[in-house]
């Protein structure tokens, strides 16, 4: 629910990129409502990498979006701010 708002105010994202992070925040969401349910014991390994997964797509998503990583780029017309 964090995330939702600067994934649909930010429409030249790259769509893969939003998919990721999308796909992130699910896998941490599903393994906490495991754990709650208590049919998957929430363990630190799980938290860690899950929490990776989150934190490596929404940095990918952050750069891509400041145009710094030259694999997901905009272009000049695309950047934000302008």
């Amino acid at each position: 629910m964090a995330i939702s708002p600067s994934l649909r105010i930010l429409p030249c994202a790259n769509r893969k990129l939003k998919g990721l992070v999308v796909l992130a925040t699910t896998a941490s969401g599903v393994d906490i409502a495991l754990d709650l349910l208590r049919i998957w014991d929430n363990t630190l390994l799980s938290r860690t990498i899950t929490g990776g997964i989150f934190g490596l797509s929404c940095g990918l998503f952050v750069a891509s979006l400041l145009g710094i990583s030259p694999r997901f780029q905009l272009s000049p017309n695309e950047r934000i701010g302008k």
